[in-house]
Parts: C-alpha cells; structure tokens; sequence
C-alpha cells in the first residue's frame, strides 16, 4: 500500500527510513500497473489498494478478501479483477474492509466483508 503500518518510529523521525525492513515502507513508492497502463483513481482500505485505470479497468492489491483471491506471492502486484473484467468502470471507492465501483451505467457494485450491512445486503443476525 502506501506506507500505513502501526507501532514503531513515525514517518517523520531520522531512524524511521533506517529501520524499516521488508515490504513496508515509509516513504512513498510507485505502483507497477502494467504496460501502457496510466491511473486515474486510487482508493485504499485495510491491507488492500485498488486502481481505476484511464481505460476504465479496475486492478487491485493486498489482502485476497478484497484484491481477489490468489496465490499469496502476487499480493503486492496490481492484478485485474476477473469479476469485473469488461464492465466499464467510472468511479470506485473503498472502505476498511469493503469497495465499491460505479459502471457507466450506473450500476452500483460492492464487495468485502458486510459485517454492519456496509455492502447494501442484509447483515445475518
């Protein structure tokens, strides 16, 4: 994602780029999206990241329970998402654990965990 990450130094102290190991980081860095591929939206939830690109796809990382489900190799690659390949995709939207994308259509389309009926389907008591 962007650098979110709890505990430890903050972004802003001196030994916080010097401590930092692994696929976290404090600063900044650019996505891969693909040849030819420019962004024209971006929304970030809890442990995931999703892309709207200029060509109205949507590509998605992180967590399998938003980003789609795959090998957990390719988490931290944007990968399109094959439910939504072919659908065009205007604006898009994320919570912590939900998204949502609008069509051009118009249509609404969430996904994610509904634990409070976040993704407009009824929560089971």
């Amino acid at each position: 994602q962007l650098g979110h990450r709890r505990g430890g130094p903050s972004c802003d102290s001196k030994e916080s780029l010097a401590s930092f190991q692994g696929p976290t980081h404090c600063r900044p860095t650019g996505m891969l999206l693909g040849k030819g591929r420019r962004a024209s939206a971006i929304a970030c939830g809890n442990r995931f990241t999703l892309v709207l690109t200029t060509r109205m796809c949507l590509l998605a990382c992180g967590t399998p329970s938003i980003a789609g489900y795959r090998d957990a190799s390719s988490w931290g690659s944007a990968q399109e998402l094959p439910s939504l390949v072919g659908l065009p995709l205007m604006q898009l939207s994320a919570g912590g654990h939900h998204a949502a994308v609008v069509t051009a259509h118009g249509t609404a389309l969430v996904w994610g965990k509904n634990e409070t009926g976040c993704c407009g389907r009824e929560y089971p008591k």
